[in-house]
């Protein structure tokens, strides 16, 4: 039995491009939001794969106050709602809401927290897991 290798010339493929995280700390105490604003967190590069997102709630809101996560795709492609009072962290791995399977961003992309209530004192930690090709690098 053959091991196949490459496809062209006799080389191994080799595996370039950018694998990495990326987090941000949204401290609402310092900047309070109103409901049904949209925070941008997060810009994705053209060539781009978000694999993994994760909230941890560091302090909570005290009063009812969820969040959506999404892109301009839908407002709730990563999460339909996190809990600004659940001090439990959210893992979400795409494919749990609308994203199976990571999302890829054939163009530039930008991951957003959708509010549903005001919020003036959550402190929250939003982080994701990404792979950037090499051809976005170029």
């Amino acid at each position: 039995m053959a091991t196949i290798t490459s496809m062209v010339g006799n080389q191994p493929a080799q595996i370039a491009g950018v694998v990495g995280a990326a987090w941000r700390k949204l401290d609402f105490s310092v900047n309070p939001v109103k409901s049904g604003d949209l925070v941008n967190v997060f810009s994705i590069p053209a060539g781009s794969i978000v694999t993994k997102l994760a909230t941890i709630v560091k302090t909570v809101e005290g009063t009812t106050c969820t969040v959506t996560i999404g892109d301009a795709d839908s407002a709730t492609n990563y999460d339909a709602s996190v809990d600004l009072n659940a001090t439990t962290a959210a893992y979400t791995t795409p494919g749990t809401d609308t994203c199976a399977n990571g999302k890829w961003y054939s163009a530039a992309g930008t991951i957003s927290l959708t509010m549903n209530n005001d919020a003036s004192a959550a402190v929250v930690i939003v982080m994701i897991q990404y792979v950037t090709s090499p051809e976005a690098l170029a």
